[in-house]
């Protein structure tokens, strides 16, 4: 008798080879319930809700995150007189009809469209701001070391000139302040958009309005020390006059002078003062609630109207056709009361649909569906006693994707068929092992 041996780990390996198959199922699964849309078919899901305005239509590079979702947006410039804000789910796949997700998005979304088509647009972005910022305060700084040589060497020679050259020094010292402030903000302005482009995501893009906000601030308050600055040094130059100055010394302080007025802030500083980019701002913030709620409102009124469309359109032969077979239909036992109450439910939805308007196209939608459960039941009955409908619609059906079930199926499978036949060699070892 061959005596059967028992190979060791055997119990244990069987174990870990259902482990692995069972996590490589689970693998599976996670990555069909993560998979996210795509781009392109995003932009086919919003073209249904753009139409012909698909081309006039702006949209973010990638999802963003909003809340518990991402969502892929399509939008009309803040400028355009057109409204409308598609927005589709990355996770879903879905056209987003509930208004407070839309109103959420959208305040993002229009946050988002000020800070490229206006802010960056005009030069006003961190990235364009700030370079010009950290040359200003090194400038200022420059020019408090220039300012302390320059007063040492004249206050000497008019004392008379003293007080002017403390209103000065006092002036620079306010600006200097202002300036490092000013750098700072715009700096971590940059740091705030390198944390959005990071994740997309709504909170960071809040926090970088918000510091757009306080960069024009602090740049409105820079530019009046500037100007303060500046009117001490033309203060200074007519004290001149009253100080006895010499013609030879009235002509070196004056470029001396000429020097410090240069501090890196004029160009900006009279860009500033022309666009008025902080007003703009406030203009445009104070703009974000009607643009969005403008935006929602014609977005479901498309959406909408598309939807009354189709559900008026997919009963109209059928209701139609037995609204003028009536005498047969109540023949067959439906009674003059139901099909009254069917006419008039389907008058009601066409008329809805005819208001064109988006309390009219909820409402055609709720009578379509209160005619579609209506005529089922007519129909149920008619067909019942044994006439022929004069016409019928099919229903569509949709299409199971089993992809996912295949997957796992094919899985499984593999782990079976692997597991047998590792046994097969096994059993094939314990029966000729021994030998």
């Amino acid at each position: 008798m061959v005596k059967r041996i028992r190979l060791k780990g055997c119990r244990s390996f069987r174990t870990e080879f259902i482990i692995i198959a069972v996590f490589a199922l689970l693998c599976a699964n996670v990555s069909f319930a993560n998979a996210s849309l795509s781009s392109s078919a995003a932009q086919e899901k919003a073209g249904a809700v753009l139409g012909d305005d698909a081309g006039d239509a702006n949209s973010l590079s990638q999802p963003m995150e909003v809340g518990s979702d991402s969502y892929w947006v399509f939008f009309f410039s803040i400028y355009s007189p057109k409204r409308l804000l598609v927005a589709v789910s990355d996770s879903s796949g879905a056209v987003v009809t509930d208004e407070d997700k839309l109103y959420r998005v959208g305040n993002a979304v229009y946050d988002y469209a000020v800070t490229q088509e206006f802010l960056k647009a005009h030069g006003w972005g961190f990235d364009a701001v700030e370079p010009l910022l950290s040359s200003a305060a090194g400038a200022v700084s420059d020019n408090q070391r220039k300012l302390a040589d320059f007063s040492a060497q004249t206050q000497g020679l008019y004392p008379k000139l003293e007080p002017s050259f403390s209103k000065i020094d006092g002036a620079l010292s306010r600006l200097s302040d202002q300036a490092l402030a000013a750098d700072s903000a715009a700096r971590d302005g940059s740091t705030l958009e390198t944390q959005f482009a990071s994740d997309y995501s709504s909170s960071s893009l809040n926090a970088v309005f918000k510091q757009y906000n306080a960069s024009l601030r602090s740049l409105e308050s820079l530019f009046n020390a500037h100007d303060a600055y500046i009117k001490e040094i033309n203060d200074f130059s007519f004290a001149l006059y009253k100080a006895n100055v010499s013609a030879t010394d009235a002509s070196s302080i004056q470029k001396n002078l000429d020097v410090l007025r240069d501090d890196g802030l004029t160009d900006l500083r009279n860009k500033f003062v022309s666009q008025k980019p902080q007003l703009e701002f406030a203009r445009l913030t104070a703009s974000s609630d009607k643009w969005v709620n403008d935006s929602i409102e014609s977005t479901l009124y498309r959406i909408n109207r598309q939807a009354a469309l189709d559900a008026v359109s997919e009963l109209y032969a059928s209701v139609e056709a037995l609204l003028k077979n009536e005498d047969n239909v109540i023949a067959c036992g439906v009674s003059s009361q139901t099909i009254a109450q069917l006419r008039k439910d389907w008058n009601d939805a066409r008329y809805f649909l005819s208001k064109e308007t988006a309390a009219g196209f909820v409402k055609a939608i709720e009578k379509a569906a209160l005619v579609k459960t209506e005529f089922a039941e007519i129909k149920r009955t008619y067909d019942y006693c044994g006439t022929t409908p004069t016409t019928s619609t099919t229903p569509k059906t949709q299409s199971t994707d089993y992809s996912p079930l295949v997957a796992a199926i094919l899985i499984i499978a593999l782990a079976i068929a692997a597991y047998a036949y590792y046994r097969k060699k096994q059993e094939e070892l314990q029966d000729y092992g021994g030998q």
